[in-house]
């Protein structure tokens, strides 16, 4: 077992958190200080939704890493629900992750709004776009899980 992560899993780590910031920053730009040039304002969605999109591939890129170079052993003597406690964690966070930009993806769709990923690739949308009290329920369960 290793002593510490491995160096391609701590970069994957602060290039996530690194984007996760950005993606915060981005969602509370657009819905707390929306611009109103709607052409400034869908560049920041797209750049919202294509960096979650990134941001998903790159959670399973870690899961890779993680799983081909494991993970360091907690301290000699760390109690039994400590490390229960911290294995949950990780898959708290982890799922978090993975559910996050799926429900962005799904709001957006939901909304009318495809996604072009960073306004140059087009993503296949699962559905169209969806009746109101669909959309809004995706868009709040995207706003929960950001907070």
């Amino acid at each position: 077992m290793p002593h510490r992560y491995a160096r391609p899993l701590r970069w994957l780590h602060w290039i996530t958190a690194v984007l996760i910031a950005a993606m915060f920053v981005l969602g509370l730009w657009i819905v707390w200080f929306p611009p109103k040039n709607d052409a400034f304002l869908h560049r920041l969605y797209n750049l919202h939704e294509s960096t979650g999109a990134t941001l998903w591939l790159l959670v399973f890129a870690r899961i890779v890493v993680r799983v081909a170079t494991g993970t360091p052993p907690l301290p000699p003597g760390t109690a039994g629900w400590v490390r229960l406690a911290a294995r949950l964690n990780h898959l708290g966070l982890y799922l978090l992750l993975l559910i996050q930009p799926v429900i962005g993806f799904l709001d957006a769709n939901a909304a009318g709004a495809p996604l072009v990923w960073y306004e140059a690739v087009a993503v296949p949308a699962p559905f169209g776009k969806q009746p109101e009290p669909v959309a809004q329920g995706l868009a709040a369960l995207h706003a929960a899980g950001a907070a």
